[in-house]
């Protein structure tokens, strides 16, 4: 079975492209979809950006080794 949100992120990604537009826009229709709130949405994205931010520093200290 084929997953729909890989089906529109892959083709984009193996031509090269930036898709952080289209994961912007599931993320909004993944929380209309789950009736968030503004609050709620303002703290899953502080959130994801945490961890993006720890997982990036983690990659250049592996890197630095």
């Amino acid at each position: 079975m084929s997953d729909p949100v890989a089906d529109l992120i892959s083709p984009r990604r193996r031509r090269g492209a930036n898709v952080s537009a289209v994961e912007a826009e599931i993320d909004q229709l993944v929380y209309s979809f789950d009736g968030l709130t503004r609050e709620e949405i303002a703290i899953i994205e502080e959130s994801l950006q945490e961890r993006t931010v720890a997982r990036e520093v983690a990659d250049d200290s592996a890197v630095e080794e």
